[in-house]
């Protein structure tokens, strides 16, 4: 017969620091919203995503470089060598300025562009962040439920064994026969395969959970909260209409939409000023002369007009060289390219229909949100009825249960009746956690929906959601 050192050290220990009370050296004990916020802190991807994020938004800032003059410096310096002759050289240094003027808005547009792209950035790193929130919900929540799961089966493997020590005495005395014996065994064997699978698992999971949370793999750790095994669900007052609309504004599905849709609108908008002119204004001082210090003066001014997003872009430029008091020198210049660019008209009104379909499909993306809102919230309405219904079959089982021992005890039932009785029993238990887990991940289906938090549909169930 098989004795209980057969179990293994690991989940006994397991057991025990899971137990309520317990604190052996080093126990750590993480709230769900401590473990959110250690996988936070610990993930690369975020930090990444926070940094490109910061990048993105920089070089916004540095956009407004292109509202402001330009300038620049130069220096030029040359000597020609005559043989038989005077040697000479020049040496010139210019400072030149650039100021545009206007540029039918295409300036403040591409602005508006950028800021569009800035703001998509910011929402990719708030998926990345509700992304690694997620996985330690998904990690927290299966802890919990395995830790269950190990402790109910380790109290069945105890109550298989207290019968197997009865029928192993009655058939001592002769009452049962060796096959009746050797298939208790079998029932007890498979309640040892089955915790021991559970331990395989659980090790697995609180190992990557670790990692996820940047702790050694050979923490001890305790899960704060209430007890997994008495989840009932959440009474979510909030009116469908009213999570509606909070949806609207949060999920990531509608935001994202919502982004691309102005985009294009911002991309249209600044195709319909590539047809308005460009103005800007130019100017420079030159010094020159063969030797520093330097004492030839020359001033520049002119003044630039074009329309480089006509079918026919036009450029103009007039501008006046001064060297001396008497000495002035006027310039002007006009350049044509006939029809050269008819891509425009095309391009303009490819983007148009392109806006439209965006808008009609972001449109239907929120009537879809609605419906998979509603269904959503019945879903989790239904799957409360079940657990409820759940929980009081098995409540049902156990007196079943009871009863049966009580009618073995008097011989008036077999041990097979009894073992497959208490499997069942088992196996319902097992279930119950199952119902429990899919309720608190239709929950989190929910809050998915609505662009909120894991966490965030409880505080507003509990009133302090801001």
């Amino acid at each position: 017969m098989v004795t209980r050192n057969h179990i293994g050290v690991f989940p006994v220990t397991l057991l025990l620091f899971s137990l309520p009370g317990f604190c052996y050296g080093e126990v750590l004990f993480l709230s769900l919203e401590e473990v959110l916020r250690r996988a936070e802190e610990n993930s690369i991807e975020l930090q990444a995503s926070e940094a490109a994020a910061l990048l993105a938004r920089s070089a916004y800032i540095f956009d407004l470089r292109d509202f402001f003059p330009t300038f620049s410096l130069s220096y030029s310096g040359n000597r020609s060598v005559t043989i038989g002759g005077a040697d000479s050289g020049k040496k010139q240094i210019a400072l030149q300025i650039s100021q545009p003027l206007f540029n039918g808005g295409r300036s403040v547009a591409e602005r508006l562009l950028n800021k569009e792209k800035l703001k998509i950035q910011q929402q990719t790193q708030k998926e990345v962040q509700i992304s690694i929130r997620e996985q330690a919900w998904e990690a927290f929540q299966e802890i919990a439920m395995m830790r269950e799961q190990y402790r109910l089966q380790e109290k069945s493997v105890q109550l298989t064994r207290d019968l197997m020590n009865i029928i192993s005495l009655k058939r001592s005395q002769g009452s049962i026969t060796e096959l009746e014996y050797l298939q208790g065994e079998i029932k007890l064997q498979e309640t040892l395969r089955a915790l021991q699978e559970t331990e395989l698992d659980l090790r697995l999971k609180e190992f990557t959970f670790l990692l996820l949370l940047g702790l050694p793999p050979d923490s001890m750790f305790r899960l704060a909260g209430e007890s997994f095994i008495s989840y009932a669900g959440m009474d979510i007052p909030i009116a469908g209409d009213q999570l509606f609309r909070i949806a609207c504004i949060r999920n990531t599905d509608i935001q994202n939409s919502s982004f691309a849709v102005h985009q294009q609108e911002l991309i249209n908008r600044l195709n319909r000023f590539r047809s308005l002119p460009a103005v800007s204004l130019e100017g420079g001082i030159t010094v020159s002369g063969e030797e520093f210090p330097l004492s030839s003066l020359q001033y520049s001014l002119s003044v630039s007009f074009s329309m480089p997003g006509a079918i026919s872009p036009i450029g103009i430029s007039t501008g006046l060289t001064a060297t001396d008091e008497t000495r002035r020198t006027k310039t002007t210049s006009l350049t044509i390219s006939p029809l050269e660019d008819f891509d425009s008209i095309i391009t303009g009104k490819q983007n148009r229909t392109k806006a439209k379909t965006m808008r009609k499909q972001h449109d239907r993306l929120v009537q879809e949100l609605k419906y998979s809102l509603g269904e959503a919230l019945h879903r989790h309405l239904l799957l409360k009825g079940q657990l409820r219904l759940h929980r009081k079959t098995l409540e049902l089982l156990k007196r079943e249960y009871e009863l049966l021992v009580l009618r073995w005890t008097l011989g008036e039932a077999r041990h097979s009746q009894v073992l497959e009785a208490h499997t069942g029993l088992a196996a319902k238990e097992i279930e119950l956690l199952m119902k429990i887990l899919e309720i608190k991940l239709a929950e989190r289906d929910i809050e998915r929906l609505a662009g909120l938090a894991p966490g965030d549909l409880l505080r507003i169930v509990e009133g302090v959601y801001r």
